[in-house]
């Protein structure tokens, strides 16, 4: 008999403000690492998520120093007027800029890299919230699901890259530059992590990535919360190594909330018509 359902941390009452249901969606990560500390039987799934962002993180982020020194040799060197005072912070800005988007592309491929231990743990979490879904169990199936999930992070991953160059670009800009630059890559950044975070419950729904992007752009505090929370994490340093296991688990318990709040429309192609 399987135990009954756990009660879920995340929560959406009805009336909550734009910027309570921010808050929570930011809290959801909280949540998920508190989750996820107090269930030894999920560990066994993070380790090779784990080694996997350590590999991934360590050459992307050597990429960006490199790709740091690149920008900067585009700009003149800095001189005894105003401009010994901004090239050193145009400096900086790249620098963390550059090194944000190292980060937070490694967690999106650690992701890709390490799909299946992650559709495992979230589908674990989903079971300990949702209860067991009665689907019969085929791993023709399961393989779909796991590639499907893949290929829409890839392609989450062909959005990201081209938009981070240009808003790492307007590093380049004096001045209003690295605002703008710092502006729209945290909005991006957010977006793009809370769309590959909430994957794997959506994927083994078999939602299309139309719908995925739909939910988003549906449901903008609580998502945009949570992604502006998994931004700041990828901050604070070796924090990206348990950004994949800790998101998967704060990001299924965040779509969770949603399902258990009526919030989400599509079909769940799991289950007979």
């Amino acid at each position: 008999m399987n135990p009954p359902p756990a009660p879920n941390p995340v929560q959406f009452p009805a009336g909550q403000s734009w910027r309570s249901e921010l808050r929570t969606g930011a809290l959801a990560l909280l949540m998920g690492a508190r989750w996820l500390i107090s269930r030894p039987s999920l560990w066994k799934y993070t380790f090779f998520s784990v080694l996997t962002a350590l590999v991934v993180t360590s050459l992307l982020v050597l990429a960006s120093l490199r790709t740091h020194s690149w920008l900067m040799s585009w700009l003149p060197p800095a001189t005894d007027g105003l401009w010994s005072w901004i090239r050193p912070v145009i400096w900086l800005a790249l620098l963390i800029a550059c090194l944000l988007g190292a980060l937070s592309t490694g967690t999106i491929v650690s992701s890709i890299t390490a799909a299946p231990f992650n559709d495992r743990l979230s589908e674990r979490v989903e079971e300990q919230i949702l209860g067991h879904v009665d689907s019969p169990f085929a791993w023709s199936s399961f393989i779909g699901d796991v590639l499907q999930g893949v290929a829409h992070s890839l392609l989450n991953l062909a959005i990201y890259l081209p938009l981070s160059v240009v808003a790492l670009a307007l590093n380049l800009v004096p001045v209003l530059g690295n605002l703008a630059s710092w502006v729209a890559g945290a909005t991006l950044t957010a977006a793009v992590l809370s769309l590959e975070l909430t994957d794997f419950p959506q994927a083994r729904r078999r939602f299309t990535w139309r719908e995925k992007v739909s939910l988003v752009r549906n449901q903008p505090a609580p998502m945009l919360g949570f992604g502006l929370a998994a931004t700041a994490l990828l901050a604070i340093p070796l924090m990206s190594l348990i950004m994949a296991p800790v998101g998967v688990v704060g990001g299924t318990l965040l779509f969770a909330a949603l399902h258990d709040a009526g919030r989400i429309p599509y079909k769940d192609r799991r289950l007979p018509a």
